[in-house]
């Protein structure tokens, strides 16, 4: 039987392609590239790293949802650090607000078609920033 041999480039397949609570070792040979192979390293490779590999277990519909709104959380604080811009905090409830205050101007602009005045237009608009910001 032939060991599993995969170089650093293919590590990422290394998580598909393990069974359940399989040893990983990790191989340094001089001239060579990084390996990580399934079975011990040969006689002129240097085991850098035993690992036991056990996948994780399935995530649920909810826990996967906060995953996403964490790394999405994250990409916006690491954008706004990248241009040095302060990222404003909103909480839940005034989130809430303010999406009922855009649902409610839009609905308002619905009803009203082209029949609306300036101030009224200008009035829902102060309304909808109050709420926002």
């Amino acid at each position: 039987m032939r060991p599993f041999v995969l170089t650093v480039s293919g590590a990422m397949l290394l998580y598909t392609g393990l069974a359940h609570g399989q040893v990983v070792y990790k191989c340094v040979e001089k001239g060579k590239p990084t390996s990580f192979q399934t079975s011990p390293c040969p006689a002129s490779a240097k085991v850098a790293d035993i690992k036991g590999f056990v996948p994780d277990r399935e995530l649920t519909w909810q826990e996967k949802r906060q995953r996403e709104a964490q790394w999405a959380t994250r990409q916006q604080q690491h954008a706004a650090a990248a241009a040095n811009i302060p990222i404003p905090t909103v909480t839940p409830s005034a989130r809430s607000t303010c999406e009922l205050a855009r649902s409610q101007r839009e609905q308002w602009e619905r009803s009203a078609g082209l029949k609306r005045s300036y101030d009224s237009v200008r009035a829902w608009n102060d309304r909808v920033a109050r709420a926002c910001n």
